[in-house]
């Protein structure tokens, strides 16, 4: 075993005062952590010792730590069953005594790198945040009592910038710079109402950031996406059918990760590997030949819209030429071997819009874009966040654009997104 893993292990030992438990297992795995970059986790299973009826499955002790730092990413109790010492946790009725511990297991600060944002009871939930600022893509902190008011969960998800990570200015957003941009993403989409039986036309104003100087917009998809997606426009043609269909291989995902791997100082999987210009065109070729396999009367009517790399395979994702309003895209993401750009599987989103076979069509809508824009636009919310900008691996301030509202396309009538 590796001496650093020993240390990890002696340091959970003693720390949590685990002298009766066993480490019954341990293993490897990789999360988004520091910096927007995958980092290694070590996965801890301990159980109490000793023969006491169910001691196995209500004394398990699941503990999570990040291998370079040793700070502490998950404790879960099985069962929420707590025996160990109480003083090693905070107070469940005292906010500054579980900020303190969350700051002590993390070594994040409070107010500077996350904030509180809900809480119960029993739970607490709080995000990343700069200086009371939000971020994206963010991270999140969720603390749980049991009954008892014993702490049984406690997980550190996601990434957690500082103020080394950005450049401070003061948020210059206003009402004039956003309101021609909120109207410019006013958007038709169908919503399918189980209730009604149909798909209902709402106008919506889709969500967006804003660079602080309202020169551009970055979407969702923009931020999220790996460093090695490429955008492709190519709309995929052949003349005739080619004999044979798919047939799927099961994706295995790596989740686990050897001890040598971890420690080997080489990329075990790198997503943002760079996707050659010979290799596009190998995937390109290859998804012509998936379609004209399994959609053989389909000749332009799919456009490759991406190629990436994800959990160590390639994705290429095609849509429709001639797009519908429905929110459900229908989509087909198609899945290649990595080495050998060999189809292995895909995804198509047709069977979940054939759950809504059944649902009438929507009706034509009434009101024009401009219409809706009148009533949306006033119910548009601007807020600051920290977005990540994978060009600079630095957060930039943006303005986050949405709004919990829709209007209905044929009625006018104002909705609640979060009613339908």
């Amino acid at each position: 075993m590796n001496q650093q893993v020993k240390r990890l292990i002696e340091d959970t030992k003693n720390k949590w005062n685990l002298s009766t438990y066993t480490l019954e297992s341990h293993s490897f795995f990789q999360e988004k952590m520091d910096s927007n970059e995958l980092g290694f986790v070590l996965s801890m299973t301990w159980k109490l010792n000793g023969s006491i009826e169910n001691a196995d499955e209500l004394s398990t002790i699941n503990i999570d730590l990040n291998v370079d730092n040793g700070n502490v990413r998950r404790i879960l109790f099985t069962n929420y069953n707590n025996n160990l010492e109480e003083t090693l946790f905070p107070d469940m009725d005292d906010i500054e005594d579980i900020i303190e511990w969350i700051e002590t297991q993390s070594t994040l600060e409070f107010g500077r790198q996350f904030t509180l944002v809900d809480q119960s009871e029993t739970e607490l939930l709080f995000q990343a945040s700069v200086d009371n600022i939000s971020v994206f893509p963010s991270g999140s902190i969720q603390i749980k009592f049991n009954e008892d008011g014993k702490l049984v969960h406690f997980s550190v998800d996601g990434v957690f910038p500082d103020e080394s990570q950005l450049d401070w200015e003061p948020f210059a957003l206003t009402s004039d710079i956003t309101k021609p941009i909120a109207e410019d993403q006013i958007q038709l989409i169908e919503i399918p109402s189980e209730d009604k039986e149909a798909w209902i036309p709402i106008f919506v104003v889709s969500s967006v950031f804003i660079t602080n100087d309202g020169k551009k917009t970055i979407s969702y998809n923009e931020v999220e996406r790996p460093k090695s997606y490429i955008n492709k426009d190519t709309v995929l043609r052949w003349t005739e059918p080619k004999e044979g269909t798919l047939q799927p291989v099961n994706l295995e995902p790596k989740l686990e990760y050897s001890e040598a791997e971890v420690f080997s100082q080489v990329d075990v999987m790198n997503n943002d590997l760079p996707i050659s210009t010979e290799d596009q065109l190998s995937l390109t070729e290859g998804i012509i030949e998936f379609l004209q396999q399994n959609y053989p009367q389909d000749s332009g009517k799919w456009r490759l819209t991406g190629v990436w790399r994800d959990a160590g395979y390639i994705f290429g994702q095609v849509l429709p030429v001639e797009k519908d309003s429905k929110v459900i895209e229908h989509k087909i993401n198609v899945v290649f071997d990595s080495q050998t750009l060999d189809v292995l599987n895909y995804v198509d989103t047709e069977s979940l819009l054939n759950m809504y076979d059944f649902l009438s069509p929507a009706e034509t809508p009434t009101l024009t874009e401009e219409q809706a824009a009148e009533k949306l636009v006033p119910n548009v919310d601007i807020s600051p966040v920290y977005v990540y900008d994978k060009s600079t691996s630095r957060y930039c301030l943006c303005g986050k654009l949405d709004s919990n509202f829709g209007v209905h396309a044929v009625t006018g009538e104002l909705v609640s997104l979060d009613e339908l």
